[in-house]
């Protein structure tokens, strides 16, 4: 390829402009599927946390965190269900009190 192009034959270049436009409109599309897959992959992986009441840590560390040890692995203490879990990340800035979590372990 490299010795092609010195000699003045290009390798793979494209006949005419439409060959090189029908290229690019492939390329595009099949950038716009693997950008929509994944964007659709991560936003139910995240719909997934919002409707359990899980952070990403608690989700992933889940019997590392000592708070959630007595819980059972599909168990948060943050968990009120799908409703309520729903308003409270998309309407509220619902904080919590950790201590009373966290007093319990020690």
């Amino acid at each position: 390829m490299y010795f092609s192009c010195l000699a003045g034959k290009p390798h793979d270049e494209p006949a005419n402009r439409m060959d090189r436009v029908q290229r690019n409109v492939g390329n595009l599309r099949d950038y716009s599927l693997y950008r929509r897959f994944s964007c659709d992959g991560l936003a139910c992986c995240h719909l997934y946390l919002i409707l359990h009441g899980l952070t990403t840590w608690e989700h992933v560390s889940h019997n590392r965190i000592t708070y959630l040890k007595r819980y059972p692995e599909d168990a948060t203490p943050f968990n009120f269900g799908y409703c309520k879990n729903c308003l409270i990340f998309c309407c509220y800035c619902n904080t919590q009190n950790w201590e009373k979590y966290v007093k319990s372990f020690t």
